[in-house]
């Protein structure tokens, strides 16, 4: 089974200290749960085991809560730990003060797997998540799947919700991250077919949005189709009556009842040429690829000439970055990472050569790129570059795996491309040193520690894909599969730890990322695979 993507690793390294932490969550191919707490050394006691008996591959993640306000997001950490055991969903709390007793959400006992969430920032017990059931054959990813939405503070003795034709589901965010309203794909409740409905957000009363085409890309993946940011959703829809794909906005606010659009008309038709949630975003706009053309389009657009081009490639492009303080937008492609300026023209290669891989973007042009060549598993160099091309930096024997996030930052404004630091991993005889750097400038921030005896950092590929865990040079179109540490203190990983003669499994380790020599291990089992949530 794929791990779930609803739920999502990351926070005062004071060992002995009184001050409380959430927990880390680590799930064993044993089927352990198990939860770490960082304010105290693993020891015989921690982390402790709080649930056994979960098949090898079970679904898991982590759900954090945090605050928002006047458009900035703070005090992102860990609250619940969510995962499958027996096909029947469970919870349990990662907060200090929490009880460790898991909590079986709602009475179905024939989940498969989740394909999409509508989160609550605020309250993360009141985030809703899809999930495909069984049908009456019992059998999982068959034509008889049910899918049903089920809030996760729903008491095991109640239901979820599986109105006809339910396949996608979304959440309209409050100014103060609570969700007010949810949108979902379902039967159209005016008539046959599809439809994009408005629902209250107890999943009760429903208003239809817009009448839709069955093109057979809802359910699991239509990740495709969207982009959340935290004003707006940008879908790719086909109305119904028509066969065209176009582009629609959603402004979230206000809990509305219409799409503002078609913004844009897509030509490529292929699913993997108008990969919407490939895109970015700054302030003012949203990037986004038809086929390989690179276009944007003002947030406050009403219809299609207001699309822009702002580069027609003879290659394919695999994901975009950007943030409000760059002038440029950088992208993935077939011929390595590259850069366009925002106003179209001006493109700049900024990695080739074997296989590339862009990780972060930081302050107002950097770029983090993986530059490897064609022998895998081992990345060769970690390169610095501002997104113009010039100051480059290697560093050879070494790749960059994730970021951490500021402890407070503009959401509305940096959304997910305004990382604090970037970790650099300098590999060395075998052994892994990890340390921080700026990510605005991509100066020097502290060295982390050293992992011994690695074969490769580890961390989840993305959400929509992967089985499980990837090494860094898996990653090559999931730039979500990073380490990517919130709350601006804890960050949990995994080692690939080399135990000789060709065997291998993972350990899970953490640092703080505002401490320096933290590293740290959770938990080292030998022979077992030892996953963290993310």
């Amino acid at each position: 089974m794929k791990r779930a993507h609803f739920l999502f690793a990351a926070l005062s390294f004071a060992w002995g200290s009184a001050v409380g932490a959430p927990l880390e969550p680590v799930v064993s191919r044993h089927g352990d749960v198990r939860l770490f707490d960082p304010a105290r050394p693993m020891s015989t006691t921690n982390p402790v085991t709080v649930d056994s008996g979960l098949p090898p591959g079970a679904s898991f993640g982590v759900l954090r809560k945090g605050t928002l306000s006047g458009g900035r997001r703070s005090g992102v950490e860990n609250s619940l730990l969510g995962y499958f055991k027996g096909q029947q969903l469970f919870t349990v709390g990662l907060g200090d003060a929490d009880d460790r007793t898991p909590r079986r959400v709602s009475l179905h006992a024939d989940f498969c797997d989740v394909v999409q969430d509508a989160r609550s920032v605020r309250t993360p017990a009141r985030t809703w998540v899809l999930t495909v059931r069984s049908g009456p054959d019992r059998t999982c990813f068959t034509g008889d799947d049910v899918f049903t939405a089920v809030r996760v503070d729903t008491p095991q003795d109640q239901p979820g919700k599986s109105p006809a034709g339910l396949r996608n589901l979304f959440a309209n965010l409050t100014a103060t991250g609570t969700i007010a309203g949810l949108l979902t794909i379902e039967k159209n409740p005016a008539g046959s077919g599809p439809a994009m409905v408005h629902r209250s957000a107890g999943f009760g009363s429903r208003q239809l949005v817009m009448p839709l085409a069955d093109t057979g890309t809802f359910g699991g993946s239509f990740y495709r189709h969207y982009k959340e940011l935290p004003a707006y959703f940008y879908f790719k829809l086909t109305p119904a009556g028509t066969s065209v794909q176009q582009l629609y906005r959603y402004d979230r606010p206000g809990n509305g009842l219409s799409l503002v659009g078609p913004l844009h008309t897509f030509a490529a038709t292929g699913p993997d040429e108008s990969h919407l949630s490939r895109g970015t975003a700054d302030l003012t706009h949203f990037y986004f690829q038809d086929g390989r053309t690179i276009l944007r389009v003002p947030h406050d657009a009403s219809g299609p000439a207001a699309v822009q081009t702002l580069a027609a490639l003879d290659f394919g492009l695999y994901g975009m970055r950007t943030n409000a303080a760059m002038d440029r937008v950088v992208f993935d492609s077939d011929y390595g990472v590259q850069s366009v300026l925002k106003t179209g023209g001006g493109l700049v290669s900024l990695a080739t050569g074997g296989y590339n891989e862009l990780v972060a973007v930081g302050g107002s042009g950097q770029v983090y790129t993986n530059v490897t060549g064609y022998t895998r598993p081992i990345p060769v160099t970690a390169r610095q570059i501002a997104a113009d091309g010039s100051s480059v930096l290697d560093t050879p024997n070494a790749y960059f795996s994730g970021v951490t996030m500021p402890a407070a930052f503009d959401y509305d404004a940096d959304f997910d491309n305004a990382p604090a630091s970037v970790v650099r991993v300098t590999l060395s005889g075998g052994n892994a040193v990890l340390s921080l750097r700026k990510a605005a400038d991509g100066s020097a921030r502290r060295t982390l520690g050293t992992v011994f005896g690695v074969l490769s950092l580890t961390a989840f590929c993305d959400q929509y894909g992967g089985d499980g865990f990837c090494s860094i040079a898996d990653l090559i179109d999931h730039s979500r599969g990073h380490l990517e540490c919130h709350g601006g203190a804890y960050c949990a990983f995994g080692a690939l730890i080399d135990r000789g003669d060709g065997a291998s499994d993972i350990d899970a380790y953490l640092f703080d990322s505002r401490v320096g020599a933290s590293v740290a291990p959770m938990q080292v089992t030998p022979g077992v695979d030892d996953l963290v949530g993310d």
